[in-house]
């Protein structure tokens, strides 16, 4: 199709996203580069993207320096790129506060994305023994706003530790902001199937029901 028409959006999209897919930066690049030569509608919206492609590039070339740069450049602005959160992430694991951090900034522009986010974080304070920050961190969380996977694991862990009144508080606190029939449906059937573990004393129900919650915040934009 390109052959047909170089200016082709659909066809540039596509080819963009299969360079991402095979990590070819400098293809991906080169794509991105033309979309926002010919629509230069979408320059600010993938602005962020496009210097995320270009802080990869580096990174392949084994450019430290200039690979930082460009991917702090690309958490700047309205339209962050979700990945740019991600990389970062990886990239000061040795700082354990600050890659969960990048993955919590991950979670809140990709809310799809916020059960592989916080496992992660679940992963390195395991990892280092911070058990009871995990709690803390959902607290937290849900303190500033509500968050379907915090949510959803905070009542798991009151349950494991027998705490059905704290449980049973923490749905009573955020049931009444999402009405069933508004378009935050999605967050009340999360709540709603927390009300479920809370009533039932049987570990598989639990656990099938918290599976089902993330299987929903996986397949959803509702965080």
């Amino acid at each position: 199709m390109l052959e047909i028409d170089a200016k082709n959006k659909w066809s540039l999209g596509m080819l963009k996203n299969i360079a991402t897919d095979n990590r070819s930066w400098n293809d991906a690049l080169e794509y991105e580069k033309k979309l926002i030569k010919y629509y230069p509608e979408i320059k600010k919206r993938d602005e962020s993207k496009l210097n995320y492609f270009v802080a990869m590039d580096y990174k392949d070339k084994n450019n430290e320096k200039n690979y930082l740069y460009y991917l702090n450049k690309s958490i700047k602005g309205d339209y962050v790129y979700s990945e740019s959160y991600l990389e970062l992430s990886s990239h000061h694991i040795d700082n354990t506060d600050l890659a969960m951090e990048y993955l919590i900034q991950f979670s809140k522009a990709n809310p799809s994305g916020s059960v592989t986010a916080f496992k992660k974080i679940e992963h390195i304070l395991f990892d280092e023994k911070r058990f009871d920050d995990v709690e803390s961190l959902y607290i937290k969380i849900l303190d500033q706003d509500f968050n379907s996977y915090a949510f959803n694991r905070l009542i798991d862990i009151y349950l494991e530790k027998n705490e059905k009144d704290e449980a049973s508080e923490l749905i009573e606190k955020f049931m009444p902001r999402f009405d069933y029939h508004s378009k935050s449906s999605n967050k009340s059937y999360v709540i709603r199937l927390n009300r479920m573990k809370i009533d039932s004393d049987s570990f598989d129900i639990r656990k099938a029901l918290s599976s089902f919650c993330n299987d929903i915040i996986e397949n959803e934009n509702i965080n």
